[in-house]
């Protein structure tokens, strides 16, 4: 049997240690994750308490991310004709919760 081995990345900062830098400042600038290919967009948005309800369920029955069900959400809709897709979109619209306050009980 052989050994898989592997080799870790080496922060570029570990290659100039400065011996005046207190040991914070060192692990400081050597602790950062490397940065990845994707760009990250943070997207609120609003949602009703069903509409949560069938992520937390998708996540639930899938062991999954809530973005995850996302992401296979827009998957499926890729996945279908343009048409259809139109129409579903189009009846979400048509749906769509109306914003506004609570009603006040006098």
């Amino acid at each position: 049997m052989s050994k898989r081995t592997t080799k870790l990345k080496v922060s570029p900062a570990l290659r100039n240690i400065d011996e005046h830098k207190t040991l914070r400042e060192l692990v400081s600038e050597t602790s950062h994750r490397p940065t990845s290919g994707s760009v990250i967009t943070r997207v609120n948005f609003p949602l009703l308490e069903e509409d949560i309800a069938k992520f937390d369920q998708y996540s639930e029955e899938n062991h999954a991310m809530r973005v995850s069900v996302l992401r296979a959400g827009l998957r499926a809709l890729e996945m279908l004709g343009e048409e259809q897709r139109s129409d579903l979109i189009r009846e979400a619209e048509f749906n769509r919760p109306k914003t506004g306050r609570k009603p006040v009980k006098k």
